[in-house]
């Protein structure tokens, strides 16, 4: 499992945090934007990691809420394997994703 510094894992988390406070304010084209690059970031590394499964959670979400369905149910199931593959299959998240997909 991959550990970033402390620089990276706090930009990852406020992209994570701004985009759920978008999410609320249903901004969701702008919330999927700041999630952007937090996703470049994390599939970049190419090492499982539960950071990116919690990014594409709330991509799924996000989804989700735009009604768009079919591309939800491709992140829940991209989340799922990224649990895997770290091995957290008993975080609520995984239950959750694993539920949706």
């Amino acid at each position: 499992m991959k550990f970033y510094n402390q620089r990276t894992f706090s930009y990852i988390s406020r992209c994570m945090k701004d985009a759920e406070e978008l999410l609320e304010k249903n901004k969701c084209k702008s919330a999927r934007f700041v999630l952007k690059d937090a996703k470049k970031l994390l599939e970049k590394d190419r090492e499982p990691s539960r950071m990116l499964a919690l990014v594409y959670c709330m991509e799924a979400k996000i989804f989700e809420k735009e009604k768009k369905e079919r591309e939800a149910r491709h992140c829940w199931f991209l989340a799922v394997q990224e649990f895997k593959k770290v091995g957290d299959t008993s975080s609520p998240a995984y239950l959750e994703a694993f539920h949706r997909a």
